[in-house]
Parts: C-alpha cells; structure tokens; sequence
C-alpha cells in the first residue's frame, strides 16, 4: 500500500512539473487576458504545492510536520505580506520593477531536500504580488485581446521551460530538476511576463538603472577579503546575503563607468 502511494505520489509530482510548465508558457503566450491571468495564478499556486509535496518528507520540515498550527501561521503571514504588497502594486503598477531590482541580490538560505540553498525569496516575493496585482483585476474585466502578442522570444523562452520540464523526468536526480523549475524557470518566466506589460518610461528606466547602481555601489563597498558572498546590514539582516556576482567589485564598477559588457566579464573571466 505505502509502495502504491509512494508510485502514486511520483507520477503526481512528474504531472505537476509539467503542468506547471505549460502554465507558466501560458502566461505569456495565452491570447485572451484572462487565459493569461488564469495560467500566471495557476503556475503562483501550483509551484509552492510541488515543493512541499516533493519535500514534506525533509527532517527540516519536522517542527511544521508536527506543529500544524506553525505551518498554518507561516502560511498565513506569507498570505497576508503578498497580498498586502499586491495591494500597493496594483495601486503603482510603476514599482513594480523597482522593487524587483531591489530584491534581486537578496538570498536567504533555505533548507530543501536535504540541502541548503540561498534563495530568491524577496524576489518571489514580489513576483507573486505582481501576478496577484495583475492577474485579478483582470479576472474582474470583460475578457479582452491580451496586450504585447508574443514574438520568437516569447516562444523560446516558453519551449526552453518546457523542454527543462520535460528533461526532469528522467533526470537521475529528479528533486533537482523540480527544484530548479520552481525556484529559477517559472519564476522568472512570470516576471518575464510582468516586466513585459510594465508601461516603461525614459523616466521609469533612469529610476530602475539609478537604483540599480546603488545597489551595486552598496554590495561592492562591502566586498572584502572574506569570500564572495556578503551580508547587508549585518545588524538589520543576519540570515540575508548577496549573490556572488553582485560582490565582484571590478565587474560592475566596469559597467557603471559605461565600459562594452562583453569587455568587462572577459576581463574578469567569467
């Protein structure tokens, strides 16, 4: 019986990452609005579900395995931050890529299938409440032609995820490819998505590209001697740490002085 459910539990999480692969393509790609705004929802619920279901299992999951009422409010508050900063996105639709910029070098360590891997979780963050602040009105509306038809770079970035889906399944390590779907190809499938439909301004990109190049200034005043990976604000954000890329000082400040990309990283040989 516990075989049968395990085999019944596989094949689930199998159907799942490619469910959520079609969804997150759908979102770009769907005709109508609302198919748009049904697909982004569907891909915001079902990627949360696969991880859990995939890792419920994990020995760090045991204090909300056995504290119901833990895992309940730990729900809740993640509910009630989305839906709060959904909220201020649907009021200015504006900071929506500003808070995206701001968020993106953020990692927070996160135990998941028996590894601890740094996180985009102010990113996913803001990617949910962008698609909740999108998504709904939308629901609300007449159903309408959806805005910016897809092109060719719709399309390969839709069959690169889906094909990543795909391969997952006879992966040998199938927890990986789930992972990787979850965290980094549906994700950034849907801010793809969101960042699209933005109404960009001259204004809006000096404001992202300023914002950009404080960040960078912050993350390499802090680079040291002690690895590539820095906490900001030790005394605000103990458990929040930046990527390596954003800590390699000569890069960016290589770009900000407006030298040719290409020039920069093979300088630094990346």
């Amino acid at each position: 019986m516990s075989l049968a459910a395990s085999q019944l539990g596989d094949a689930l999480d199998h159907i799942g990452v490619i469910v959520v692969a079609l969804l997150a393509g759908a979102a770009l790609l769907a005709p109508s609005t609302r198919g748009r705004a049904y697909a982004a929802l569907g891909a915001l619920v079902l990627t949360p579900i696969l991880l859990v279901a995939d890792i419920w299992d994990d020995p760090s999951l045991v204090s909300l395995r056995d504290h119901p009422p833990v895992a309940a409010g730990a729900v809740a508050a993640a509910l009630v931050a989305v839906s709060a900063l959904a909220w201020v996105l649907y009021r200015w639709p504006a900071l929506l890529p500003l808070l995206a910029i701001t968020a993106l070098p953020f990692r927070i360590p996160i135990s998941a299938g028996g590894e601890t891997a740094n996180l985009l979780v102010p990113l996913y963050l803001v990617i949910g409440a962008g698609v909740l602040a999108t998504a709904i009105p939308r629901l609300r509306d007449e159903d309408d032609d959806a805005p910016f038809k897809p092109g060719w770079l719709e399309w390969l970035l839709c069959a690169s995820v889906a094909l990543y889906a795909v391969q997952t399944l006879y992966s040998d390590d199938f927890t990986k490819g789930l992972q990787n779907v979850v965290f980094f190809y549906v994700p950034f499938a849907l801010l793809f998505g969101l960042l699209r439909e933005v109404h960009w301004t001259q204004k809006l990109a000096l404001q992202c590209l300023c914002k950009h190049n404080s960040l960078v200034d912050q993350v390499t005043s802090l680079h040291g001697s002690d690895g590539p990976q820095r906490t900001l604000r030790p005394g605000l954000l103990p458990d929040i740490s930046i990527s390596g890329i954003w800590s390699n000082e000569s890069i960016f400040k290589g770009i900000s002085r407006g030298r040719n990309v290409d020039t920069v990283f093979s300088q630094n040989r990346l």
